[in-house]
This record gives structure tokens, sequence and C-alpha cells, in this order.
């Protein structure tokens, strides 16, 4: 669920400081000043989603506007580098690596919430 006008501020902390919330908005945002600089034209970038499924397997859902696909392969080491650098990625990266106890995401909502 999500809900673009979220004022609540029980989200989660990063080891930043920065909630996971503010870390994907900055990364939307400076991935799509990026994608604007490379093209050297105006790049719409209206989402990005990060996800983590069941199974294990994660990563991260972009959608962009104003790209062709001839022009994104061009740039496409570059733009690969640059998601690997996003704090949110890292963030996750980094989590996954704990070996802290796993917990559904209902139980970690009745933790937050207290």
């Amino acid at each position: 669920m999500s809900n673009c006008n979220d004022n609540n501020d029980n989200s989660i902390n990063t080891a930043n400081g920065k909630t996971i919330k503010e870390l994907i908005k900055k990364d939307r945002r400076d991935f799509e000043e990026f994608l604007s600089k490379s093209f050297g034209k105006n790049v719409f970038v209206p989402e990005m989603d990060v996800f983590s499924s069941k199974c294990g397997c994660y990563g991260i859902m972009i959608m962009v506007r104003g790209v062709l696909i001839d022009e994104a392969d061009v740039f496409k080491n570059r733009i690969i580098k640059k998601l690997e650098e996003l704090d949110d990625i890292e963030a996750y990266d980094k989590a996954k690596k704990e070996k802290d106890e796993v917990i559904s995401f209902e139980q970690a909502v009745k933790e937050i919430r207290g």
C-alpha cells in the first residue's frame, strides 16, 4: 500500500538516519536527473519501486518516459553502474548480509506501531 501524501513519521530509519521512503524519493529524483543529463533531454521517471519477493529475489523496477530503447542501449553500462550506486539498494544489500532474525511484514508493522 502506498500513499503519496503520507506524512507518517513511524517509518523505519536506515543506518544513515534517513527513512526508506526518503531514500527512495531521493534516488528516484537523482536517477531522473542522471538520465536527463546523460541523454541531453528531459527524461521523466514517474515511478521507482524497490521490491523483495518471498523467494529471496529482490530488485528495482523503474518506469521511464522519454528514452528510446536504442538510446538506453548506448548508455546501458553507465545506467547499470548508476543503479548499483543508489542508496536504497545499498541499504537493502547491507541489511540482507546481516544475520538478523527474519520476521513477516505483519509482525514488523506490529512492532513498529508498538
